[in-house]
């Protein structure tokens, strides 16, 4: 959580240093960016899209459990805990996309508003140790946010290695059944 916070304030000083050359700019302002991750709809709609991620590689998770269920234990085990590690990078850079999303659309927005409204600069109200609630803006920013539709990743599509296993020995194919003699007649004259 701190490397996103400490991400967020880097991103935000980095995007806002050159209104602090304005000469005709005045104030500064803030933005509660843990309200903004916390209640806008487009941080909510990060969270169902994670949500469906972490369905899709739960899912890959059972099914490469399924896969590998009758391989050698030390094969099984070290398949796991492969797919593991790699369902669970997958799942983190998943996280750091839709991260990625809300906060340029959070930053985006802040900038919008900045020159919108002549600020001098605009920072995070975390970074803040005491400040008049008046320049607060973070409930402007939710709303110019929350009328914005993300374009979060294609969710992912995961592909199942199976093992190789040694074909089960084939049982012999089933001699047909024979069949009971039945008598033939042969030519014999028949009795007068």
């Amino acid at each position: 959580m701190r490397i996103i916070f400490f991400s967020l304030f880097a991103i935000l000083h980095l995007t806002l240093a050159p209104c602090l050359l304005a000469k005709d700019a005045t104030g500064i302002y803030v933005v509660d960016v843990q309200k903004v991750m916390r209640v806008s709809k487009i941080a909510d709609q990060g969270r169902e899209h994670l949500a469906k991620v972490r369905n899709i590689l739960d899912k890959a998770y059972a099914d490469l459990k399924t896969a590998w269920e009758k391989a050698p234990e030390a094969d099984k085990n070290a398949a796991l805990a492969d797919g593991a590690r790699k369902l669970a990078a997958q799942l983190a850079m998943e996280e750091q996309a839709s991260t990625k999303v809300v906060t340029d659309i959070m930053v985006e927005e802040i900038k919008k508003w900045r020159q919108g409204n002549n600020a001098l600069v605009v920072m995070p109200l975390q970074n803040i140790l005491d400040a008049d609630q008046s320049i607060d803006i973070t409930t402007a920013i939710i709303m110019a946010m929350d009328r914005q539709t993300p374009k979060f990743a294609e969710l992912p599509v995961v592909n199942i290695v199976k093992p190789d296993l040694p074909a089960a020995p084939k049982k012999p194919a089933a001699k047909p059944a024979r069949k009971a003699a039945t008598p033939q007649a042969k030519n014999v004259p028949a009795p007068r």
